[in-house]
């Protein structure tokens, strides 16, 4: 029984200490928390206010635009998925190897399409998503003149997230056009985030990457199914293949390509 759990302490000890400064932190500032469901809890500043207010003022006329913009990707956004999430739920009655198209993505989960989520990718992730998220609020609410009271911490149980909070009675007075596109504005934000991003990866990542390494093989990770001719050939997961048939490969593509021209019963020596 010890052991074992001095085997997770270990296993997990990053994650542990990370809850425990948590933990810390909310004892020492409990008297400027609000709880709300036992489970939330809201931590008040003002830090960010003059970033906000300083670029929502620079970029008053850019940010009132994609604040609109952001209100017609709102409605268009609610029709593709909806469209989506029906599609599949049909999918899910009529075809028994269709994959769910929804999945938490929580740390430890093995999420299709992706494996398994770690922690630390998990809660910085959810962090600058909520970070641009709510500053995005505030920012969009500043250019069109209306007060932002604070900015701050919360959690959402283990969930660590931030928060900017537009005064609401003033909010709600305002036309209904400024109302929508501060309320879009977030979720708009997390959209040109995911843009920004898979532009960086395309054109900057990979291609950096690309020149910081040399491949050396290919390897897949486990085996989902029936026994294919690998398995049944006992060649263990994870292995680097690095030839096929005495020919050097060093990515899928070139090894795809090579079977592509192979027929079924054909047999292939593999380099590992």
């Amino acid at each position: 029984m010890l052991e074992n759990l001095l085997s997770f302490i270990l296993k997990y000890k990053l994650i542990l200490i990370f809850y425990l400064v948590i933990i810390a932190l909310v004892i020492w500032k409990r008297k400027k928390l609000e709880f709300q469901a036992k489970i939330i809890v809201l931590y008040r500043s003002k830090f960010g206010l003059g970033f906000i207010e300083r670029l929502s003022q620079k970029h008053r006329s850019l940010v009132v635009l994609l604040g609109y913009i952001g209100v017609g990707a709102g409605y268009i956004g609610l029709v593709l998925i909806s469209y989506v999430l029906v599609r599949n739920l049909w999918d899910l009655f009529t075809k028994p190897e269709t994959v769910s198209g929804v999945s938490l993505v929580l740390p430890g989960i093995n999420i299709p399409g992706m494996g398994v989520l770690p922690f630390w990718y998990w809660i910085l992730s959810i962090f600058v998503i909520a970070l641009v998220h709510e500053f995005a609020h505030g920012v969009v609410a500043r250019a069109n003149n209306l007060e932002v009271k604070n900015t701050g911490l919360v959690l959402f149980g283990p969930i660590v997230g931030a928060f900017v909070e537009p005064n609401e009675k003033k909010l709600k007075k305002a036309d209904d056009i400024k109302q929508y596109s501060v309320l879009a504005a977030g979720s708009f934000s997390n959209i040109l985030l995911a843009l920004v991003a898979l532009l960086l990866l395309n054109f900057a990542f990979s291609p950096l990457q690309q020149m910081m390494v040399e491949p050396t093989g290919w390897s897949f990770a486990d085996y989902y199914g029936e026994d294919f001719p690998a398995a049944q050939a006992g060649l263990p997961a994870e292995t680097v293949i690095s030839g096929i048939d005495g020919k050097e490969i060093t990515d899928f593509t070139a090894f795809n390509e090579r079977l592509s021209c192979l027929s079924p019963g054909d047999q292939v020596e593999l380099d590992t």
